[in-house]
C-alpha cells in the first residue's frame, strides 16, 4: 500500500469509528445479542479496514474510490420519493414492498393481500417483537469475520427487513421488494439488512430489487440472509439497477435445510462498481440449488460475481450457470467456487460461466474452482469468453438481416438462457424489454 492509500485508509477508518461511537447510543434500545453482533463485527472491520488488491478475494476489483469518500448513514428517516418515480419498475400481479432509505413505506407497498401467511416488519420491530427467533438467525450465516463490508454492514445494523413465509404457505404471485436510495445532496451509505425465513413446506417467489436515482453518489452495502426450511422451495431474484454513479456491494448468504429446493437469479445492470457475493451452504440431506447470473457492463462500469456452493451433507444437486456481456470499457469478474465436503457423498455439480466481449477495451475475468474432499461424485465445472460468433453472424446477413439487428439476434439468444430460467412471465418481459433497451443504447455496436 502506497503512503497516499495508507493516509487515505487511515482518514477513511477513522471516519467510520467515530461514526460508530457517535451512534452507539442506539444500542440502549437494542436486545443485548444485537449489541453484541454490532460491536463485534465493527472491531472485525477495524482490525481488516478496507480490502486491497493485495487481498486474494479482492486481487482484480479494486475499492480505492471508496476509501476516498466518507460515505454519511441517512437520517434515520424513510425518504419520500414520486410514485411516477417507481412505474417503470413496478410488477403487475404481485405483493410489493418499498423500502426507501431503509424504511418501509407504508404509502408505496401493497401488501396487505398477503394477511396472515407471511410476517412482514422492519428489521427493528422484529428484534423487539420475537427477539429469540431474531438471535437464532440473524448475522448467524454471513460471516463477518472474513468479509470486510459483511462486517461493515453489521456493525451498523439498526434496522431492514423481516420476512417470515409461515409452515405450510404457498404464495401464489411474487413478493416484490424494492429497495430505493431516495435522491440526496450527501454522500450517503445504506446498509440494506434482510433476514428471509422460508417455513416448512411453504412455497413462494421473492424478488429483491435495488435502484436509485441517476445523478446521486450513494454506496448501497446490502446483506441478506435467507434460511430455506425442510421441504420448502423458493424462487429468489435479485435485481441490481442502481444509478450509474453508485457503487453496490452485497452478500446473499442462503442456508439450506433437508429437501428443500431454491433457485436464485441475479441480473445485475446498474452501478459504476459492484461486488455481489452470493454464499449457499446446502447443509441438509436431498437439497437442490440453482444459481444463475446475468451481467450488462458498458462505459467504464467494473462488476465483480463471487459465488461459493458448499455441499456439507450427501446426496444434493447444484447447478450454477452465470454469464456476462461486456462493452466499452468495461470490466467483469466471476470467481466461482464449489466445495464438496467429506461427508458430501452422492453430490451431483456443474458450475458453467460463459462471458461475451463486445468491444476490444471490454476485458473479463475467470476463476471457475472446484474444492472436492468427497470420492463418490458428480462434478464439473467450465468457463468461455470471446467475441460474437462470426459465422452466425454470417448466417443472419446472408438472410438479409443488417449488422446491428444481426448482433441485437446472437446478443438476445446469449442472454435469454439465464432469463429463461426465472418463472415470472412479466418480469421476464421486462427483463428482456431491458435488454432491448440496454443493446440500443450499446455505444460500440450502433
Amino acid at each position: 500500500m502506497t503512503g497516499k492509500s495508507s493516509r487515505n485508509q487511515r482518514t477513511i477508518m477513522n471516519h467510520y469509528k467515530s461514526t460508530f461511537r457517535e451512534g452507539e447510543k442506539r444500542f440502549l434500545h437494542q436486545r443485548q445479542f444485537i449489541h453484541l453482533l454490532c460491536k463485534d463485527a465493527f472491531n472485525q472491520f477495524m482490525e481488516m479496514g478496507f480490502p486491497t488488491t493485495r487481498t486474494e478475494a479482492w486481487r482484480s476489483t479494486n475499492v480505492s474510490s471508496l476509501v476516498k469518500i466518507p460515505f454519511t448513514l441517512p437520517n434515520g428517516e424513510g425518504g419520500t420519493i414520486n410514485k411516477k418515480f417507481l412505474d417503470p419498475y413496478l410488477l403487475q400481479n404481485s405483493h410489493r414492498i418499498v423500502i426507501i432509505n431503509g424504511k418501509i413505506s407504508s404509502t408505496l407497498s401493497d401488501f396487505d393481500r398477503l394477511s396472515d401467511s407471511v410476517t412482514i416488519q422492519s428489521l427493528s420491530a422484529a428484534i423487539q417483537e420475537s427477539p429469540e427467533l431474531l438471535e437464532r438467525h440473524l448475522g448467524k450465516y454471513a460471516n463477518f469475520v472474513e468479509h470486510p463490508f459483511v462486517a461493515l454492514n453489521s456493525a451498523f445494523l439498526s434496522d431492514g427487513l423481516f420476512l417470515l413465509i409461515k409452515r405450510g404457505q404457498t404464495i401464489e404471485v411474487p413478493i416484490h421488494l424494492i429497495f430505493l436510495s431516495a435522491p440526496s445532496k450527501q454522500n450517503t451509505i445504506f446498509h440494506w439488512r434482510n433476514l428471509i425465513l422460508t417455513d416448512k413446506e411453504s412455497n413462494v417467489t421473492l424478488i429483491e430489487h435495488y435502484i436509485g436515482s441517476e445523478g446521486c453518489r450513494y454506496f448501497s452495502n446490502g446483506v441478506t440472509e435467507i434460511v430455506s426450511e425442510e421441504n420448502a422451495t423458493l424462487q429468489h431474484i435479485k435485481i441490481q439497477q442502481e444509478s450509474h454513479d453508485s457503487y453496490h456491494i452485497s452478500t446473499t448468504q442462503i442456508q439450506q435445510m433437508t429437501n428443500s429446493q431454491i433457485s436464485s437469479h441475479h441480473i445485475t445492470i446498474g452501478a459504476n462498481l459492484t461486488r455481489n457475493d452470493v454464499n449457499v451452504v446446502l447443509s441438509g440431506e436431498g437439497t437442490n440449488c440453482s444459481v444463475n447470473g446475468l451481467t450488462l457492463s458498458k462505459e467504464k462500469q467494473h462488476m465483480d460475481n463471487h459465488t461459493m456452493i458448499e455441499h456439507v451433507k450427501p446426496n444434493c444437486i447444484s447447478r450454477e450457470l452465470y454469464k456476462g456481456i461486456y462493452d466499452d470499457h468495461s470490466h467483469g469478474v466471476f470467481n466461482g467456487r464449489i466445495i464438496v465436503h467429506k461427508n458430501a457423498q452422492k453430490t451431483d455439480a456443474k458450475q458453467t460461466n460463459r462471458n461475451l466481449i463486445l468491444s476490444t477495451n471490454a476485458k473479463a475475468n475467470s476463476n471457475p474452482q472446484l474444492e472436492i474432499h468427497a470420492d463418490d461424485v458428480k462434478c464439473s465445472h467450465g468457463s468461455s469468453t470471446g467475441e460474437l460468433d462470426e459465422e452466425a453472424l454470417f448466417y443472419l446477413r446472408s438472410r438479409g438481416i443488417n449488422l446491428n439487428e444481426a448482433i441485437k439476434i446472437l446478443i438476445n439468444g446469449f442472454a435469454n438462457e439465464v432469463i429463461d430460467r426465472i418463472n415470472v412471465t412479466p418480469l421476464k418481459d421486462r427483463l428482456n424489454h431491458l435488454l432491448l433497451e440496454w443493446l440500443s443504447t450499446n455505444r460500440s455496436k450502433t
